[in-house]
């Protein structure tokens, strides 16, 4: 069986501005056709197939009046948000995507209003 695996971590602090990718610059774990970007945050898949993405982030605040919320998002056009209502803690998302034609590439990106 063909499997395909990635885990990244980000252990640095920093700011994520409103429409940019998480930049993570760890890949604990990395098997099959799928690549990591460190420069960009991009994930690439290169096999057809149906995928589960699982992701948190802890966040320490924020600016502006409303919650935190980053979304995986996919070069075939997949949105697929997750939100908190605080300002501080854990913000987690999952995601369930269906790949027909590769490459494909995703990236997880904070959609807040504000960094």
């Amino acid at each position: 069986m063909d499997t395909l695996g990635l885990q990244l971590e980000r252990q640095l602090s920093g700011i994520v501005a409103t429409s940019a990718n998480v930049v993570f610059e760890n890949v604990v774990s990395t098997f099959g056709a799928i690549s990591y970007n460190p420069l960009t945050g991009v994930v690439t898949i290169n096999k057809a197939g149906r995928y589960f993405i699982n992701w948190w982030v802890a966040t320490q605040a924020t600016l502006g009046s409303t919650g935190v919320a980053f979304s995986i998002e996919t070069s075939q056009g997949d949105q697929l948000p997750g939100a908190s209502p605080i300002k501080i803690g854990e913000v987690v998302g999952f995601a369930l995507i269906q790949v027909d034609s590769v490459p494909i590439t995703l990236s997880l990106v904070n959609i807040s209003p504000t960094s």
